[in-house]
This record gives structure tokens, sequence and C-alpha cells, in this order.
């Protein structure tokens, strides 16, 4: 009576793959199989997971085990120069797999990080393969600008010295995230770069919170990538209020213990890409030798413009920028005061578009002197532009209405006289 009889089986089995359909039945089947007869192959440790999740964001399947091709191996490498330890780490134990008897350097590597080419060469020989043969592979999925998965490979671009891809790394400096954006600065100041030394200037300025200029047509010459610039400075002041706060224990209560744990985690770095070295930009422009770039942009990061002003370069221009999208609060605007006078001296066109955007602010708080100014300095470097027949505004018309003109026309032709036309 309570049976089930072959009838009650075949509905049941109709029921079943209806519901669940027969594509999902061998999985099912499967997960219940290595459930009741668990092995220890098919159970997976938590780095393993990581290793998977990792690969997965970057779009890229890294095996556990068997040949891995040039690329994969590649991948794996540039890690190794990747600033976040949790990764190089992950890397080289990808890496120890594949080659035991190099596993101990592996790991020494991946706990500093590869930061000299001839390392990285030998690496690379693990695989007969050369400096120039691993930069065009690595080159060809920077154009994708996933953070997740470019920023080793931007960092072994900059290490390996890899000059053919200068132009994709300035292309990033225009369209990236804040992540991508740094690595490709650092990457072009490794191999001296003159399209970078801007972009250098601007990351020396002290790191503070940016907000923005205003709306401003990117499209316009010279006005690419201020965004990109924005950001990049916005994420840098983030990462240097958080290693501040972990280094003083302020993320906890203070105590002397809280506070040895917060730099050991600082040290590490271990769930995040932290930035190892901050002050790249100025030891990059003190290594090139533009210390008088260097020297203006500390007395701009000090509030003060004198600088600029006796000495105005175009290549402040973006370091203007993003000390006037700084938070006046900060420095009771002498930052952004000095940025608008900064802005006002060079005079030009992209400078008039950055203070008329700024101006058109509400002229309230702790910004209202600042977007006065910033209107002030608009209107002059206009008139400037306009007195020297700039594109902002036409030259001043010739005086008279035109009445005396059509005068002496009419007076001539009742003379007789031929009147020449215009030209």
């Amino acid at each position: 009576m309570y049976g089930l009889d072959p009838t009650h089986l075949i509905v049941l089995t109709i029921v079943i793959l209806v519901i669940f359909g027969p594509r999902r039945l061998p999985g099912a089947a499967a997960r219940l199989a290595a459930f009741l007869n668990p092995r220890p192959d098919t159970e997976h440790t938590v780095q393993q997971a990581l290793e998977r999740r990792n690969a997965n964001e970057r779009g890229v399947a890294v095996s556990i085990s068997g040949e891995q091709s040039d690329s994969r191996f590649i991948w794996l490498v540039a890690d190794l120069c990747n600033p976040s330890r949790l990764l190089r780490s992950m890397a080289a134990e990808q890496l120890s797999k594949r080659f035991p008897g190099e596993a101990e350097r592996l790991r020494s590597l991946a706990g500093r990080g590869i930061d000299r080419a001839e390392e990285l060469e030998q690496v690379l020989a693990l695989r007969q393969l050369s400096l120039n043969a691993a930069g065009e592979i690595m080159m060809r999925p920077l154009a994708r600008l996933n953070p997740w998965g470019c920023i080793g490979l931007v960092y072994a671009i900059g290490v390996a010295n890899y000059r053919p891809a200068m132009p994709l790394l300035c292309r990033l400096l225009t369209r990236a995230d804040a992540t991508l954006f740094v690595a490709a600065a650092r990457a072009l100041a490794r191999m001296r770069s003159p399209e970078v030394i801007p972009v250098l200037v601007a990351l020396a300025l002290p790191p503070a919170y940016v907000g923005g200029v205003g709306r401003i047509d990117e499209n316009n010459d010279g006005m690419s990538g201020v965004s990109a610039m924005l950001a990049a400075a916005r994420w840098r002041a983030h990462e240097a209020s958080w290693l501040r706060q972990l280094n003083t224990g302020e993320l906890y209560d203070g105590s002397p213990q809280a506070i040895m744990r917060s730099r050991a985690m600082a040290r590490s770095g271990e769930w995040t890409i932290r930035d190892e070295h901050p002050n790249f930009a100025t030891d990059a422009l003190w290594e090139i030798g533009e210390v008088d770039l260097l020297r203006a942009v500390r007395q701009l990061g000090a509030g003060d413009a004198s600088g600029i002003i006796a000495h105005p370069d175009p290549r402040l221009f973006e370091a203007l920028v993003v000390a006037l999208a700084q938070n006046p609060r900060s420095t009771d605007g002498q930052v952004c005061m000095a940025a608008v006078e900064g802005l006002e001296a060079l005079g030009d066109a992209r400078c008039h578009n950055v203070l008329e955007a700024y101006g058109e602010r509400l002229a309230v708080g702790a910004a209202r002197e600042v977007v006065l100014a910033a209107r002030t300095g608009a209107v002059r470097v206009r008139e400037r532009l306009a007195a020297g027949r700039g594109e902002l505004a036409p030259s001043e018309a010739p005086a008279g209405t035109g009445s005396e003109v059509a005068a002496n026309t009419r007076r001539g032709a009742a003379n007789g006289d031929r009147v020449p036309r215009g030209n």
C-alpha cells in the first residue's frame, strides 16, 4: 500500500528531468559521488581556490599541473613583478611546481619582487625565452585594460625596459583606471620616457584628498587623460591614508600590540594591491634630472606658486590641475590658490578651460575664495589670449559703423571715379 511501484518511479524521474534538466544531472551526480566517496585529490586548498579565482578575473586559465604554454608562463613570471605580495607568492608556487629545482630561488624572488632586468631574464631562461620575445607576448592583453590581469604585465614591461611598448603605455595614461595608470607611469619612468614627466610631476605632489575641477571636455587638445590623472591622485591619497592609519594603529585600539600587528599587515599587504614605493615619482624626477620641476612642485604642495610664476613650464599643467582639485579645507585653500596663480601664469587654452570649469561652481563654503579667484583668472587668461590673437576670443573690431566708407563710395561714384572693391 505504501510502497513505490514502477509507475511512481517513472513519474518521479520525469519530474526530476523537467525541473533540473538533463544537462545539470551529470554535474550533480559527480558532486554527489565526490561527497559520498571523498578522495585526497578532490580536496582543494584555499590557496588553489584563490589562484583559480584570480586567474578567472584575469581571463587566463592557469592550470594547477601539466605543461604550460609560453603565454601562461609569462603571466606567472609577470606576477613576480606585481606589487601585491600575495600574487607574487601564488605565482612562485605555481612556477615551483613546474620547476622544482628552482623553487627556493623563485620563493626568494616572490618575497621581494623582481626589480631588475637581469633577474627577469634569468627566470625567463627557464623556458629559453628572451626579454624581447616575452615583451611581445606581454603587449597583447594590454588593450583590454583589465587591471587584475595587466598590472603585473605592465610592471614586467618596465623591468624589462621593453621600449616598443612605450606608445601603448602612453595610451594607458589617458584611459586606464587608477592602479593601471600608476603602473604604466612607473614603467615609463623606468624607461626615462619624456611623455611621462608631466604625470610624474603631478604624482610628486603630497597626497591629499582630490575631488574634481568641473566639467571639462577631454576631446580638446591637451585635455585628454585629465580624469584618469585625477583618479590616480585620488587613489594614491587613499593608499597613503590607509597605510598611515595602519602604521599608527588608528584602525585598531591604539595599543602597542595593535600597532605592531598593523605595521606587519602594512608591510605584507596580502589582500590588496599596495604600492610599496609611494615616492617613486619624486625619485624618478631626481634620477632624470628635472630638479627645477621637482622644486616647483614641492613649492606648489606648500601653497607657494612663486617658482611657477617665475619660470612657467607647460609640463606643470597636470600638477596644477591636481592641486586645484584638492579639498580647500585640508590646506586652508593655500594649495588651491597657488594652483590658480600657476594656471594663470601658464596662460594657455588648457588653463583657461580648467579655470572656467572650476569657476562655474557655487562660491560657497571653504571653496568660495578659490572659485572667485578662478573666475577672475579665467577672465584674465581670456583677455591675454584675445590680445595675442588666440583662439578663445576674436580680435577687436575696427572703430566706426561703416557709414563713412559708404559716403566715400557714393562720392567717388558721382565723380566718375572707379572705386576699388575688396581684396
